[in-house]
């Protein structure tokens, strides 16, 4: 009897593996710049889709990209033309967009879904290539040299590198907002669109915004990744 419970337990236990093993690719995965790279070029039938705008696309965009702008309401039609055999890579320029679309991919029934953690962002600062439409422009933004400029205008200076469509950067704008007009006779806000200055945010590495900077007379004292608080300003600041 002893024998055929622990029978039962060790067939249970490799059945529950065994099921683990094969929905592991069911689960949209994040991964990083080079992961992601190396991967789609391991599988030959990897589908890859980017979910930003024309604009953005038209921009600059990964080698093979297919655009389907997941804030488009054709987005659902669009994915109805992919393989749900094969896998999907996706992506967008700081990763939030792309891992809904993942998650709506793999609730679609996709069975191999790949989402790029940290978007183009990432994908830029490890120094992978991208490319650009037929005609369109090379927007390079400000330089490094043109910021440190800036970051001196004042006794204080805060960066808020931001982009249009990201949720976090609306929300804190108006935080950034009311901290700096409180404070306008020693401190300056300064905002920097991410999608605006391409150049820039590679040099400095950024992978993800919203991100903030605070500078005294020139110098880098702060820095903050993500959703930031009044409080948390005022403790950087110091006033």
């Amino acid at each position: 009897m002893r024998i055929l419970v622990l029978s039962l337990v060790l067939l249970l236990s490799i059945s529950h593996t065994s099921c683990q093993s094969q929905g592991g690719t069911q689960q949209k995965q994040d991964i990083s710049a080079v992961e992601f790279e190396q991967l789609m070029k391991s599988k030959s039938d990897a589908q890859l889709i980017d979910v930003r705008t024309q604009k953005e696309f038209r921009e600059r965009h990964l080698k093979g990209a297919t655009l389907m702008d997941i804030n488009e309401p054709a987005f659902n039609e669009s994915i109805t033309t992919l393989d749900k055999s094969k896998p999907v890579f996706v992506y967008c320029l700081g990763g939030g967009r792309s891992a809904s679309a993942a998650s709506r991919l793999k609730d679609a029934g996709f069975t191999e879904v790949y989402n790029l953690k940290g978007g183009i962002l990432e994908w830029t600062a490890a120094g992978l290539p991208v490319e650009a439409a037929a005609g369109a422009l090379q927007k390079k933004g400000k330089t490094l040299a043109e910021l440190q400029a800036l970051a001196q205008s004042k006794a204080y200076v805060l960066i808020d590198y931001h982009a249009v469509w990201c949720g976090p950067c609306r929300k804190i704008a108006p935080i950034l907002q009311k901290f700096s007009d409180e404070r306008k006779e020693q401190l300056m806000l300064l905002k920097i669109d991410a999608d605006e200055n391409p150049t820039l945010m590679t040099e400095k590495g950024i992978r993800a915004i919203p991100y903030i900077e605070l500078y005294k007379d020139g110098k880098l004292i702060w820095q903050h990744s993500g959703i930031v608080t009044e409080e948390q300003l005022k403790q950087a600041v110091g006033f």
